[in-house]
């Protein structure tokens, strides 16, 4: 940790003033491995990064290639269209955002079952 006196030869040596982060802001800035971290360029993968890191899920997502996700144990599609995302998913269609607050607590539960019976890497 940096002490006091040496915050303040920083200062007198660059001329700026150090960030100032409340609690809250250092928590949301630090990376614990569990973002979503999208494949650069794919405009479908970074909307999907951003709805699943804004909601926050315990749920494992994978990109299994364009529009294409493993959703827990689901398998989905996933549409950027008229400024929407939506999801593809047994034949019907639901906003990305209604989608993970309908099936995020129910796959993780299936999820979790499947460690139970060391059926999940």
């Amino acid at each position: 940790m940096i002490k006091n006196l040496e915050i303040e030869q920083l200062v007198k040596d660059t001329g700026e003033e150090p960030p100032v982060f409340d609690e809250y802001q250092d928590t949301q800035q630090q990376d614990d491995g569990r973002q979503y971290r999208p494949v650069k360029g794919d405009l479908v993968d970074e909307l999907a990064a951003k709805e699943i890191n804004t909601r926050g899920t315990d749920l494992p997502i994978l990109r299994l290639g364009d529009g294409f996700y493993l959703f827990g144990t689901r398998r989905i599609q996933v549409k950027a269209t008229g400024g929407k995302l939506m999801v593809k998913a047994q034949g019907g269609l639901s906003s990305f955002g209604e989608f993970i607050e309908t099936h995020d607590e129910l796959e993780i539960a299936k999820v979790n079952d499947l460690i139970k019976k060391g059926q999940w890497d």
